[in-house]
């Protein structure tokens, strides 16, 4: 099932999808001291795992050897988060409008099969 985001966390995903497509590597840098004011609100992204934290490929190595996460990068889930959130939908619309208006639509019909049912057996023959 596809995580539960507000419009304007696909908005910022979809913004990181086509920046994504632009940059080498899908890669999208970031300032971690300056998250705040950045565009991007990325937490809930996270949370979601949608995103990951990554290192950008020129980027050294502190002193103590741990790397330095100054990118993010799609994970594979929001690479196809749309075209699930799209089939999601799609079911919800099928077993929420189209499936109770087939049943409504046969149950009336066999409700008032004794209407119908002599006139269509006198019109075949």
């Amino acid at each position: 099932m596809t995580p539960q985001l507000t419009k304007a966390d696909r908005k910022v995903l979809k913004k990181l999808l086509k920046k994504s497509k632009q940059l080498p590597g899908g890669y999208i840098p970031i300032n971690r001291h300056a998250e705040s004011e950045q565009k991007y609100y990325l937490n809930h992204l996270w949370k979601e795992k949608l995103i990951w934290d990554a290192t950008m490929p020129d980027t050294p190595e502190k002193q103590n050897g741990m790397p330095t996460h100054n990118a993010i990068k799609l994970s594979p889930d929001g690479l196809h988060y749309f075209e699930k959130y799209h089939e999601y939908k799609r079911d919800q619309f099928l077993s929420g409008i189209v499936w109770p208006i087939i049943v409504a639509t046969i149950t009336s019909l066999i409700a008032n099969m004794p209407n119908w049912l002599p006139w269509l057996i006198k019109l075949l023959k």
